[in-house]
């Protein structure tokens, strides 16, 4: 289905609608397992937080329409603050395609709408940590508002975390990745998004690099687990063994990345970070869901277009 449709592995594709819509027909006529659920990484990290009890606000596009809908109700009713916007057009819609090796892949559709992020970003300006969701670059508009956002005066010490999420982001918004790393503090990633980074690199070359640029994080690392560095100190930990089958990895990294930035926020130690960590993607790996789970509620409304 991947080379039907000419969609990247490990990438994020963005489909035509007209595809994207035969994209939904193709999956449907497998009788392949499909659910519909709220997701979005950086969405994802911001329910996680909440659940970690970090107080936690979201600036990200909300499209007037039911999917919309969906997707900033379950964010409240986590607690989370919805700092974001409205724009006139359908919510975006994600299609997370799992192949046999778990891992997954990502194909979106093209509305066409550009997004003004800058005026609601200015509102993260007291957070002493803003995380920047490697997504938002491929959107038009939005990258140029996280780049006037990061250029614009912030408090002294705030913590910019980034999250590319995708080898794609990397790839396909190189520039706006690259003025992202040159002002990030944090950067949490995958091994095939370090791979992108420093093709060829160890984990100590990657670490070494990072380090020189002033920049802590952390490399997930599947089931060979995961490395945080900080300034001085690298703690390589073992992947989290459920001693059952693996339900879904999807959304695993984000639950790790919350973790991570919960440790940030309460200055805890590497360990300590990566027991939070570890056992936030330990979760995931058990659910269904690629966030912690609201309640029994099973989301049932359908796909627009």
């Amino acid at each position: 289905m991947l080379e039907r449709f000419a969609i990247r592995k490990l990438h994020c594709t963005t489909l035509p609608l007209p595809r994207s819509v035969e994209l939904a027909a193709t999956i449907e006529a497998t009788g392949a397992e499909a659910r519909f659920l709220p997701g979005g990484c950086g969405a994802n990290m911001a329910a996680w937080l909440a659940k970690l009890g970090t107080p936690v606000s979201v600036v990200a596009p909300f499209g007037r329409d039911a999917n919309g809908d969906l997707a900033r109700s379950d964010l409240e009713r986590r607690g989370v603050r919805v700092a974001g916007f409205d724009y006139d057009g359908p919510h975006s819609l994600i299609y997370t395609l799992i192949t046999e090796d778990r891992e997954r892949t990502f194909a979106d559709y093209c509305h066409g709408v550009r997004y003004d992020l800058l005026d609601s970003a200015r509102a993260l300006k007291r957070e002493s940590i803003v995380a920047i969701d490697g997504y938002l670059l491929l959107r038009l508009g939005a990258a140029d508002g996280v780049h006037a956002y990061l250029r614009e005066e912030r408090p002294i010490g705030q913590h910019i975390v980034f999250c590319p999420g995708d080898v794609s982001v990397l790839t396909d918004a190189a520039d706006a990745s690259a003025f992202v790393l040159e002002r990030c503090s944090h950067l949490v990633m995958n091994r095939n998004e370090a791979a992108a980074l420093f093709p060829g690199g160890s984990d100590a070359d990657v670490v070494a690099g990072l380090r020189a640029r002033g920049i802590a994080g952390a490399i997930t690392q599947g089931e060979d687990g995961a490395l945080l560095f900080d300034g001085e100190d690298t703690l390589h930990i073992g992947s989290a063994h459920l001693g059952r089958p693996i339900v879904n990895t999807n959304g695993a990294g984000d639950a790790f990345t919350s973790g991570y930035m919960h440790g940030l926020d309460r200055s805890l130690s590497l360990a300590e970070t990566a027991r939070i960590a570890t056992d936030c993607a330990s979760e995931i790996l058990d659910s269904k869901a690629a966030r912690p789970a609201l309640s029994s509620e099973v989301f049932t409304t359908a796909p627009a277009g």
